[in-house]
């Protein structure tokens, strides 16, 4: 029997991979929606001022914020659950050391390539809804989210995405391949309102074809060394096109979940990856 995975959810390899995993994934990724949508009306009661559309964004990120701190306990036992320690390859203050290292080269190049993407579309880009709310300039907008960005997005996405999705992607086979078709689909989605043959859709599309290339050209690369490898950086690629409607962050996003994928991997663990998410989000903060 082939085992993978360097975790207590070690599985066979199939060619879908372990389905109860991407299950579990998803669950992790309904649960905040769900609860932070079911707090909605009781949070809308508390603020004022939630008229607009940055009313409803200081409603909808407030909701979340606090659906995040009642499912932390989750998260942890979550992250507890996923990691063997036996597994890990560094120790705490080695692994501190590696975030250390890698971050600056993450941060130089994501927002390098994101440059270019800007570039090559003579645009911009589309600006993420939580840095509008940032724009509004009252403090608590800017305290929120800023909790959201270096709290919570960093310990829900990797949680999700470094800690289940990316052990499910290489407990298949057909990893590398799942990996881009569901970046494909996650896009194209995106993508629909840009069918018109204007300067915007021509613009969307060639980026996004660039975005899909350069991403088979990672995930090509990575089988080189192993099929794992490949996995990985498949998954890597999905974490980025999930952010396809904050266009073109997913060029910046990519090479950024390249190095949170090799960092789980490498480290074993789940929290350095954590810590250069929310490096890269406080930089981004900085920029606003």
């Amino acid at each position: 029997m082939i085992k993978t995975g360097s975790d207590k959810l070690s599985t066979e390899l199939t060619p879908l991979g372990n389905v109860g995993l991407f299950c579990l994934f998803l669950i992790v990724g309904l649960m905040p929606v769900l609860i932070s949508g079911g707090m909605h009306s009781v949070v809308e009661k508390f603020i004022a001022d939630h008229d607009g559309i940055i009313g409803k964004m200081r409603v909808m990120g407030w909701a979340r914020l606090l659906s995040i701190f009642l499912l932390l306990p989750f998260y942890i036992a979550i992250a507890r659950f996923i990691i063997n320690d036996n597994k890990c390859l560094y120790s705490n203050l080695d692994s501190l050391k590696i975030c250390l290292a890698v971050t600056p080269l993450i941060l130089l190049l994501a927002y390098l390539l994101m440059g270019v993407f800007q570039v090559l579309g003579s645009s911009p880009g589309q600006e993420h809804p939580l840095v509008k709310l940032f724009r509004s300039g009252r403090p608590m907008d800017c305290f929120l989210v800023l909790c959201l960005v270096l709290f919570a997005a960093p310990i829900t996405e990797e949680v999700m995405f470094r800690g289940l999705f990316q052990q499910w992607i290489v407990s298949a086979t057909n990893g590398p391949l799942l990996g881009w078709l569901m970046s494909l689909a996650l896009v194209g989605t995106h993508g629909i309102g840009h069918l018109n043959m204007s300067f915007c859709g021509i613009r969307f599309w060639a980026q996004a074809s660039a975005f899909l290339i350069l991403g088979a050209i990672f995930i090509w690369t990575g089988l080189k060394y192993s099929q794992k490898y490949g996995s990985i950086f498949s998954g890597a690629l999905v974490f980025a096109a999930v952010h396809s409607f904050a266009w073109p962050s997913p060029a910046g996003l990519l090479p950024l979940s390249l190095g949170l994928g090799w960092l789980r991997e490498t480290t074993g663990r789940i929290w350095p990856c954590i810590i250069v998410h929310a490096a890269f989000n406080g930089f981004g903060s900085l920029i606003m």
